[in-house]
């Protein structure tokens, strides 16, 4: 009976490459994956940079309507004290271009869309 050796060229394998081989295509996995999560991160770090700005602005906005509102109620203070010099000090055209402005405005006191 003849007997064919398995240890030609062809059919041995390095048992040390292979276990090479597989290491190295874990480590592929992990770096894709990895390369996935830093992606996911920045994107994450870009949305709350967003965010944040947004909500700069937001607070803005909601100051500028407290300080509109907060003059308004000095110049009705005023002139239910008939205090003509401070009433008259009050910039009308100044506070309805305001309101006009907020109101034309998402953020403002309307809803426009």
């Amino acid at each position: 009976m003849s007997h064919t050796s398995h240890h030609s060229p062809l059919f041995f394998q390095d048992p040390g490459g292979e276990v090479i081989a597989m290491a190295e295509a874990a480590l592929e996995t992990e770096r894709e994956s990895l390369r996935a999560r830093q992606l996911a991160l920045e994107a994450k770090i870009s949305e709350r940079a967003v965010l944040l700005k947004r909500k700069g602005m937001m607070a803005a906005k909601e100051a500028a309507k407290q300080k509109v509102v907060a003059d308004f109620m000095l110049f009705i203070e005023a002139i239910e004290k008939n205090d003509m010099e401070t009433a008259n000090k009050f910039d009308e055209k100044a506070m309805k271009n305001t309101i006009f402005t907020m109101m034309n405005d998402a953020g403002g006191f309307g809803k426009k869309k």
